[in-house]
C-alpha cells in the first residue's frame, strides 16, 4: 500500500507537469476511488492557494485556483495547449506549514494558561478541604499474606494430586503403548517410534494416534521422575492437538503436574488457573492447586 510520502511525490509530479497524458488519466481515476490520495490532493491544493495569496518578499504571486476534483491537468505539448498551475518552491510550502503549526501551538498555549488561572482558586480551596483518608483504611478487606511457594510445597502438592493416567477412549491404533504404560513397561513406550503408529494407523487419521503416543511417552517420563523430558512430549501434543481434544486436556493437566514435580511452582500455578477456567475434565483438580500449595 502506498505511503503518504509516495502520494506526495505523485501529486507533485502532477502539478509539476511531469506526467504523461496516460498517467494523468490514471491519477484522476485513482482520485475518485482512493480516499487517502484525495485527502493529500486537497491539502496540496489548499497550500498552493495560500502560497499564491501570500507570496514571500521578492516572489511573485502565483495564481493557483482551487478546482474541484477530479480535474484533468493539461500539459504544454502538441496535444495540450492550456497552461497548468505553476510549481510552488519547496521552501514556500514549508513556510506555510510552519505558520499553521505556530498558530495551532500558540492557541493551545493560550487556552491552557487561561484554564489554569481560572481553576487556581478552586484548586486552593479544595486543597484546604481535603480529608486525610490515610487514617481510615479498611483493614477488613486486606488479603492475608500467602505462604511462600518452594520446592517442598510443590512436592507435597504433586504427591496429593498425581494419579496415573487412565482412559477408556484412547485410539485402538495406540492401544499397545497404552497397555505398556499401564503395566509399567515404560521402556517399551519410550522406544516406540512414529513409524510404529503409522503402520497401524488408518490412512485418514494418523495424527491422533501419534499424539497419544507422545502423551504416553510424557506420562512414562513423568512416572520415571523425568519431568523435563515429560514436558517436551506434552508440549508436542499441545502444539498439534485441538484445544478441546481429550489428548490436549490430558497433556495440559500432566504438564501442570510435571511443572510441580520439577519445582516450577509459578508456572504450575498459572497453568492450573488456565485449566480451571476451561472445559477440561481436570478443571476441578486444577482449581484446587492454589489451596494445596498453601497447605490447605
Amino acid at each position: 500500500m502506498p505511503t503518504f510520502e509516495q502520494y506526495d511525490i505523485t501529486i507533485a509530479d502532477y502539478f509539476d507537469n511531469n506526467m504523461s497524458p496516460e498517467q494523468e488519466i490514471a491519477f484522476m481515476a485513482e482520485l475518485g476511488t482512493n480516499a487517502d490520495l484525495r485527502q493529500r490532493y486537497e491539502e496540496e491544493l489548499t497550500i498552493r492557494a495560500m502560497m499564491g495569496a501570500n507570496p514571500q518578499e521578492g516572489e511573485e504571486a502565483v495564481d493557483t485556483p482551487v478546482p474541484s476534483y477530479p480535474r484533468l491537468a493539461v500539459k504544454k505539448d502538441d496535444a495540450f495547449n492550456e497552461k497548468k498551475t505553476a510549481t510552488i518552491p519547496f521552501f514556500r510550502r514549508a513556510y506555510a506549514i510552519a505558520a499553521v503549526l505556530v498558530l495551532v501551538v500558540s492557541g493551545a498555549a493560550i487556552f491552557l494558561i487561561l484554564k489554569n488561572q481560572g481553576g487556581k482558586n478552586t484548586t486552593i480551596a479544595e486543597t484546604h478541604n481535603k480529608i486525610d483518608t490515610s487514617k481510615h483504611i479498611d483493614t477488613a478487606n486486606i488479603s492475608p499474606t500467602l505462604v511462600p511457594f518452594n520446592s517442598q510445597t510443590a512436592a507435597t502438592a504433586f504427591a496429593k494430586l498425581y494419579k496415573p493416567y487412565s482412559s477408556d477412549n484412547d485410539p485402538v491404533e495406540a492401544s499397545e503403548f497404552y497397555q505398556d504404560y499401564k503395566q509399567g513397561r515404560y521402556a517399551s513406550v519410550l522406544k516406540a517410534t512414529n513409524a510404529d503408529v503409522q503402520v497401524m494407523g488408518v490412512e485418514d487419521d494418523k495424527n491422533r494416534p501419534l499424539q497419544y503416543l507422545q502423551l504416553y511417552k510424557g506420562l512414562a517420563y513423568l512416572a520415571q521422575d523425568e519431568p523435563a523430558k515429560a514436558l517436551t512430549q506434552f508440549g508436542e501434543v499441545l502444539h498439534t492437538a485441538g484445544k478441546q481434544d481429550a489428548q490436549y486436556y490430558a497433556a495440559q493437566w500432566y504438564s501442570c503436574l510435571a511443572l510441580l514435580k520439577q519445582g516450577d511452582v509459578q508456572k504450575a500455578d498459572s497453568t492450573a488457573k488456565v485449566i480451571a477456567q476451561s472445559k477440561s475434565p481436570y478443571a476441578v483438580k486444577a482449581a484446587a492447586i492454589p489451596a494445596v500449595l498453601q497447605g490447605k
